[in-house]
């Protein structure tokens, strides 16, 4: 029994469908065939050097990502250049590379849905809808089942996902019930987090513009990076693989990817 990129990727975007991409977005299959025979998969937030070597080690020979290995056209292939090098050595290693992009943030159970559940957010709706399906959308705010002190959330979030510091905007006056949150960079929603009655928004690259727009609005904010706001999509992604793979193949493994990390180190 064989399975192919083809049938993994499709049953990925019955998940996240591309028409739920953003339209500056490119995600898809990146690099390689769909009618390549998969003998492993593995799992990465980005397809770096480090992440390709470890596919490599692993005999994995598709590497699901979150983020695309480029937006627009390259204007060279340059193997004098890290990009350049990079996708040499994918193609001449006969890898494909497929990103779930912004159609995995928005999509239900995706990287925001993720981000939610390890806040312990119940219930709740998206802080911009898609129009195309309004249970699914950018951002998501709830409830607590029970208030909790931002300092607490923070602790959580911290021991949850493994992170070593975060960065905070303002302070809640108290215990906060009502919480939004967005992965990666959720700092263009301001007005949609005001509009939301959140007492509390979690995110990611927030800039120095955006947090003066969240603290004149009054609303406090807990910034844990971009990476720590994705990463967790990753065991979940892998979760989901595995169920897709035992159905076509039970002898292809699928692997999180180990090489990788978060670029900014607390010093």
């Amino acid at each position: 029994m064989a399975v192919t990129v083809r049938e993994i990727t499709q049953r990925i975007e019955d998940l996240a469908p591309l028409s739920g991409a953003a339209p500056w977005d490119n995600p898809g299959l990146q690099v390689g065939s769909p009618s390549r025979n998969v003998r492993g998969v593995l799992v990465a937030l980005d397809a770096t050097p480090a992440v390709v070597e470890e596919a490599l080690g692993r005999g994995a020979d598709l590497i699901v990502t979150h983020h695309p290995l480029f937006f627009r056209p390259l204007p060279h292939l340059r193997t004098d250049k890290a990009a350049g090098r990079l996708l040499a050595r994918i193609v001449q290693s006969d890898l494909a590379v497929y990103a779930a992009h912004t159609n995995l943030d928005v999509a239900a159970g995706g990287v925001t849905a993720v981000l939610a559940r390890t806040l312990g957010i119940r219930g709740g709706a998206p802080l911009e809808p898609l129009e195309a399906d309004p249970s699914t959308g950018w951002g998501w705010v709830g409830d607590l089942e029970r208030p909790a002190a931002a300092a607490e959330l923070a602790r959580v979030l911290k021991r949850r996902l493994r992170l070593r510091a975060l960065r905070r905007v303002g302070r809640p006056r108290g215990r906060v019930r009502r919480v939004a949150c967005c992965g990666g960079s959720g700092g263009e929603l301001v007005e949609a987090v005001a509009a939301s009655g959140a007492e509390l928004y979690v995110t990611g690259d927030l800039k120095y513009h955006q947090a003066l727009a969240f603290r004149a609005e009054g609303i406090p904010v807990l910034d844990i990076g971009h990476f720590g706001s994705e990463q967790g999509i990753r065991p979940v992604l892998a979760r989901l693989l595995r169920r897709i793979v035992r159905g076509l193949d039970p002898a292809v493994p699928v692997h999180v990817a180990r090489a990788e990390s978060d670029p900014f180190e607390t010093i």
